[in-house]
């Protein structure tokens, strides 16, 4: 792995492309990923994009085109080749456990497995080519490979350019977090696939139309992929002190100097309701409350688990960036000793936020109420954000960034939905149509 490593960084040019490019699409298509995993080339390249050999958007889109086509390319040779390779010398030595694990895995979960498999190194050489065997339809397969390929290229660059172009502390970092990230993206697929399972096999009712789901689809992609660039981008400028976080002392010692008797236990108040413990109780309330109703407990689990994927992101981040908060002289109240970015608290109420709001939406019926129930949302989360740089707890970006991801979260939670098979977040007063009853 390390001479891997070596000859890759040795390289210069276009040809750094190439073979990046090569190594993530060979991982499925010729299960070259049983000997050098794909996370490798793509951790190197954010490597370099954050030493400036490399361009990082040339980096994202070759990768994820590449592991989107190993994968496609996956997909044929097992559906065309399967039983005659797996009694060839390379399915010998791959294994009958190996094979055995990778078909289970594919036939518990379904197309998902080619989500969560990205994240686990043997089923990301083997899934693609078992879900070709066990004939699944190639549309159902390209969406889930889409998705995947998209999140996992995204995260595992991103690694190896947030941590300073440092390749041993990314290769450090990742073999720390895989699993953390694996279990995280698993927590949330099941929850769909539970779903899956259940649904009917009549139409549901009130189908939206072709444009329609198109933009369902096209819209949370969009503010996903935008809110991940731009924490990225804000990410990068904090690592290095630049951009936007050259201006956080200013903010800071604005925010010191605009400090009243009115104004510094308002946001104490605010902040404490942004806190993890009451963030904590309120969604354990909500989702109780939505879940006690026999016919919501599917949108209880998805609310549990967006709240539960904030939190896991407060903490990878953390841990990741490891920015230092600012000095215990301008803070008012203890002193947090943890790292600042992203601000937990700002992320945690975004997140929760903007579940209620979800959730009043479906009950709005006119453009009026709706703009209102989305300015709730806004003010609610940018009044947490504000408190938090008013006391001195983070510096402006801390909030910024927390801020990006929750709005990246809620997007990816739009998405679970979807995916879940409703066109929209189910009523609180309950199923309207038969088939809802039985979804």
């Amino acid at each position: 792995m390390n001479a891997v490593t070596t000859s890759i960084l040795g390289l210069h040019g276009p040809l750094v492309y190439a073979v990046l490019a090569a190594l993530v699409f060979l991982e499925a298509a010729a299960f070259v990923g049983l000997v050098v995993p794909g996370e490798t080339a793509m951790v190197v390249a954010g490597v370099l994009a954050a030493r400036g050999n490399l361009s990082l958007p040339v980096v994202l889109g070759l990768g994820i085109v590449a592991a989107v086509a190993g994968d496609s390319v996956g997909y044929a040779i097992g559906r065309r080749f399967g039983p005659a390779i797996q009694a060839s010398r390379l399915g010998r030595w791959v294994g009958e456990p190996r094979w055995l694990r990778a078909n289970e895995y594919v036939q518990d979960r379904g197309a998902w497995a080619v989500v969560t498999g990205r994240w686990v190194g043997i089923m990301r050489a083997l899934v693609p080519s078992v879900a070709g065997m066990v004939g699944m339809p190639y549309r159902r397969f390209l969406v889930a490979n889409v998705l995947g390929g998209v999140a996992w290229v995204s995260a595992v660059t991103a690694l190896g350019y947030l941590v300073g172009g440092s390749l041993t502390r990314a290769e450090s970092l990742m073999g720390q977090l895989t699993w953390v990230i694996a279990a995280a993206v698993v927590t949330g697929v099941l929850i769909v696939v539970w779903v899956s399972r259940r649904r009917r096999s009549r139409e549901q009712l009130g189908r939206s139309t072709d444009r329609r789901r198109l933009v369902a689809w096209l819209v949370p992609l969009s503010v996903l992929a935008t809110a991940t660039l731009a924490v990225v981008e804000l990410a990068d400028g904090v690592r290095e002190g630049g951009d936007l976080a050259a201006y956080d002392p200013v903010v800071a010692a604005e925010a010191v100097a605009s400090r009243t008797m009115v104004i510094t236990p308002l946001a104490q108040v605010v902040t404490f309701l942004g806190s993890t413990v009451s963030i904590g109780a309120m969604a354990l309330a909500l989702v109780a409350w939505v879940g006690w109703r026999r016919r919501q407990r599917v949108l209880a689990m998805i609310l549990a688990g967006s709240m539960a994927a904030s939190a896991a992101l407060t903490v990878g981040l953390k841990l990741l960036l490891a920015r230092p908060r600012p000095p215990a002289a301008l803070v008012m109240g203890p002193v947090d000793t943890g790292f600042a970015f992203p601000s937990g608290h700002t992320l945690n109420s975004t997140v929760f936020f903007g579940l209620l709001a979800g959730l009043a939406l479906t009950q709005m019926r006119t453009p009026g109420r709706k703009v209102a129930v989305v300015a709730l949302w806004l003010a609610a989360s940018l009044a947490v954000a504000a408190s938090r740089v008013y006391l001195g707890y983070h510096w402006m970006t801390d909030v910024m960034g927390g801020f990006g991801v929750g709005v990246g979260v809620l997007a990816a939670t739009v998405i679970a939905w979807i995916l879940a098979g409703r066109p929209g977040w189910s009523s609180l007063d309950g199923p309207s149509t038969t088939a809802e009853v039985s979804g």
